[in-house]
């Protein structure tokens, strides 16, 4: 029998089907890797859900936990699972099905947008097209939902009077914040915490409105506005606070990326440079107005925006002596603006707050333009203020214009008044004080001043007058027989609470006494923090001078007393003549009128105060 060959391949009969199965692995492995890009955005776009892809494809490449497995396998069995893997892998219906998953998730992401609504708490109607989609549970966290549509699409939010049209976008869904007003905009409780917030802006030297307002967090109801509360946070770092760690900042950048629009970032921004001095960047900041603002944050915008160029002003002026009139204009412009505006408000609580404030501040600035007429005049039209503490400081105010027109008697009966429409108002509690040391009433003076330093009410509400009172009491203990004697001890106890070197060693020590009088008249009377307090600077200048120039053959009180003759003359120079330190032969400020007299920067009358 003869044995047939078997027949041996060749090159044109040979089976194709290995190439074949490498090349459809190859595109069922893209594939595989295409899916896995689109499952893991389609987890991400429509549901949300976040994973680490990287790590997930390192385990499929090293194998993880189903290669160790694998690896207990026996070879017999490993080979089996490859040629199945294998036979698989290089199907059609496999490759087919890859293929078809990827397309429809492509139609699918193409066709099919998502949109995501976000809202800082519940509690909130919120409608789509006529839909609620809202919550009726409440949490501190922000709270979401999810809006679909089609590419071409546009759908109606509304949440009360609040209203948005929303749009879709593929690869990337967009996120609309519903701001917290919308949510609480009709609750009378949420209106009259934003008011109290934006008075503080008219009131920025006190801290009564900010009281109000963090008393009325306490409730379970206003606990929700999370936005108010980090608004109030801010706001008492920049306005009642000395903010060293400049913690204001890191709220303000958190508020920035949760609530990008809201209308009171540029009033923040201002009031962090308001609080550093920076008073041109601080108007600068609420430049321009944004055009949705209404009040009454419209209101804070343009009398904020007017006190920081009044206060940019008085800096100016103060350090260089030189005056610089636009900025004067410009203050009273927007301060003009402000009282305008406050007037046509329908709430008559702001109204006769917000307007007044304006009043106040606008016959301010015709004070240091030294035209107190018309100062007066605004004064006496905020007199008529209903609310007590506008009332108070308008008829304070009265009183100071009073004492510039040399008229001490009639002052003090509008400082009596004031006390009478608000016995706690602080600036008429000092100015009556400071009327007493003009007259000479040291004892008076003394018992008035000691009180309110310790009146915790008032070191609660206006820091500044205690400061002040502190400092009148020195004043008053460094007296002896209403003559200045070299007793600067009387001074140490006000000056270490300040922060303020008090000269301890300095010889001898009325020398010492001048130099203490020098850094007060710098640090406290000339500082931006307060108005109107150019009159002590006067007498501490004066008095320095008078002091340091007594001590003959002495190098350092010669540049004291040079010191303070410059510093006088550039003050004197920002002041109305007519203002009553400048007729005081007796008093506290009687220094004031002889170096006045010396330097002759006014005329000086015999006049007596009685």
């Amino acid at each position: 029998m003869t044995i047939q060959e078997c027949p041996t391949a060749t090159p044109e009969n040979a089976p194709v089907t290995r190439p074949r199965g490498r090349l459809t692995g190859l595109f069922v492995l893209a594939g595989l890797v295409v899916l896995f890009v689109q499952l893991h955005w389609l987890l991400w776009y429509y549901f949300g859900l976040k994973f680490d892809a990287q790590k997930v494809l390192a385990e499929a490449a090293t194998g993880g936990l189903v290669g160790a497995v694998y690896g207990a396998v026996p070879e017999l069995n490993k080979r089996f699972l490859q040629s199945k893997i294998r036979k698989i892998l290089s199907s059609r219906q496999f490759c087919g099905g890859i293929v078809a998953s990827i397309v429809a998730i492509f139609l699918v992401g193409m066709s099919v947008y998502k949109t995501e609504i976000k809202w800082p708490s519940g509690q909130a109607e919120i409608r789509v097209d006529g839909r609620n989609i809202g919550s009726d549970s409440w949490t501190e966290t922000a709270n979401s939902a999810s809006v679909y549509g089609l590419f071409f699409q546009t759908k109606d939010l509304r949440v009360g009077d609040y209203a948005q049209a929303i749009r879709f976008r593929a690869l990337i869904p967009l996120t609309y914040d519903v701001p917290e007003t919308a949510i609480f905009s009709s609750k009378p409780e949420y209106q009259h915490i934003a008011t109290l917030l934006a008075l503080s802006f008219f009131q920025s030297t006190e801290n009564r409105f900010l009281s109000e307002a963090k008393e009325r967090f306490a409730s379970d109801e206003t606990k929700k506005f999370v936005d108010l509360n980090a608004i109030y946070q801010m706001l008492k770092l920049c306005f009642t606070e000395n903010d060293l760690a400049r913690s204001g900042d890191k709220l303000l950048s958190t508020f920035q990326k949760q609530r990008a629009k809201s209308p009171w970032i540029p009033l923040l921004r201002s009031c962090q440079r308001y609080s550093r001095g920076e008073f041109d960047d601080a108007a600068r900041e609420l430049l321009p107005v944004p055009p949705d603002t209404r009040s009454p944050l419209l209101d804070a915008f343009a009398f904020f925006t007017g006190v920081n160029y009044l206060k940019s002003y008085i800096l100016k002026s103060n350090s260089t002596g030189q005056i610089d009139a636009a900025l004067l204009a410009r203050s009273r412009e927007y301060l003009a603006l402000a009282a305008a505006i406050s007037e046509k408000s329908t709430d008559e609580y702001f109204q006769q707050i917000a307007r007044r404030s304006a009043q106040i501040f606008l016959g301010i600035t015709f004070v240091y333009a030294q035209e107190n007429d018309k100062a007066f005049e605004l004064f006496k039209e905020a007199a008529k203020s209903t609310y007590p503490e506008l009332r108070a400081r308008a008829l304070s105010d009265l009183g100071y214009v009073s004492l510039l027109r040399g008229n001490l008697a009639e002052a003090k009966g509008y400082f009596v008044r004031a006390l009478e429409a608000d016995p706690k108002f602080p600036y008429a509690q000092t100015n009556l004080g400071y009327a007493y040391l003009a007259e000479g009433r040291y004892d008076a003076a003394r018992d008035l001043f000691s009180k309110l330093t310790k009146d915790d009410e008032l070191r609660k509400n206006s820091l500044r007058d205690i400061v002040l009172s502190e400092l009148a009491v020195a004043h008053i203990e460094a007296e002896q027989d209403g003559t200045h004697a070299p007793n600067p001890e009387a001074y140490t106890q006000p000056l270490k609470e300040m922060g303020i070197f008090n000269y301890e060693g300095m010889e001898p020590p009325l020398l010492r006494l001048a130099m203490i009088r020098l850094a007060l008249a710098d640090r406290i009377y000339m500082s931006h923090d307060y108005y109107g307090l150019e009159m002590f600077a006067l007498a501490m200048y004066a008095r320095a001078y008078f002091e340091a120039q007594s001590l003959a053959e002495n190098s350092q009180a010669a540049e004291a007393a040079s010191k303070a003759l410059v510093a006088f003359r550039t003050v004197a120079a920002t002041i109305d003549q007519r203002c009553f330190i400048f007729h005081t032969a007796e008093g506290f400020f009687k220094p004031v009128a002889e170096l006045a007299a010396q330097t002759r920067l006014g005329v000086l009358p015999e006049v007596r105060l009685q």
